[in-house]
């Protein structure tokens, strides 16, 4: 799993974590919805070769978003697709055991966030979204 963290990110949780912070607690402090009315931009999560962290995110987060990122060839431009994360087509029994290989899932619990973090061409899923 790849969670893109800036340094500031990475130094804040690890300050947090040598106040005696859990990590579930940062977890749940990401998770709100508004603090101290500053709206928080939930992260992505990116699952390239991890069959289990993505199928874990997944059942933690169905009511999720997740990028098939499959490249920027022409080809490909028309496959890129965000899903909700219970959409039936990222469950297809043909793709156990390669749905983050060699295509990587970029997922985030916040679709606002998952379109400002793509740089590339994509489409919604016509089945889920």
């Amino acid at each position: 799993m790849v969670i893109n963290l800036d340094k500031e990110w990475f130094e804040l949780v690890i300050e947090a974590k040598e106040l005696g912070i859990s990590i579930t607690e940062i977890r749940e402090f990401f998770k709100r919805k508004v603090y101290q009315n500053t709206e928080v931009i939930a992260l992505c999560t990116t699952f390239n070769k991890n069959e289990q962290g993505y199928k874990e995110w997944r059942e933690k987060n169905s009511n999720g978003f997740v990028f098939n990122h499959f490249g920027n060839t022409d080809s490909a431009k028309q496959m890129n697709k965000i899903h909700r994360a219970n959409c039936t087509y990222l469950k297809r029994s043909k793709d156990e055991g390669k749905r983050t290989h060699p295509y990587e899932k970029i997922c985030s619990t916040n679709l606002e966030s998952l379109k400002e973090h793509l740089n590339i061409p994509w489409t919604y899923c016509k089945k889920c979204i």
